[in-house]
């Protein structure tokens, strides 16, 4: 014969573990996103490509070596709808970066950066 008081007490007891191990499996853990991140990929893959220019306001911008007829999203490539709305593909070697990880500006200086 099995006590009645003992398997609740188990059960009891049994119920809190679970519910916390339930919850601990909702605490959030450092996430790679959390780590130092480094930007020289895109100092190496674009300076081949154009030149770098401490600009006061912005910090470092990539300027492309390019004649005047280039301007963002308009020349050397095609608007496509996706699963996520329209995006820029671009014919240039180096478009997958300026065009998708960063924004452009214009300089009377220095062009499109």
């Amino acid at each position: 014969m099995v006590n009645t008081e003992y398997m609740r007490h188990f059960i009891k007891h049994l119920s809190a573990i679970f519910v916390i191990s339930i919850m601990l499996t909702g605490i959030p853990t450092e996430s790679p996103a959390q780590t130092a991140v480094s930007f020289q990929i895109f100092y190496d893959e674009l300076s081949p490509y154009g030149s770098w220019h401490l600009n006061p306001t912005y910090g470092y911008v990539w300027t492309p070596a390019l004649g005047a007829d280039f301007f963002p999203y308009g020349s050397n490539g095609y608007w496509v709808w996706s699963d996520y709305g329209w995006t820029w593909v671009s014919n240039y070697p180096w478009g997958w970066a300026p065009f998708h990880y960063g924004r452009w500006d214009y300089d009377a200086a220095y062009g499109w950066f």
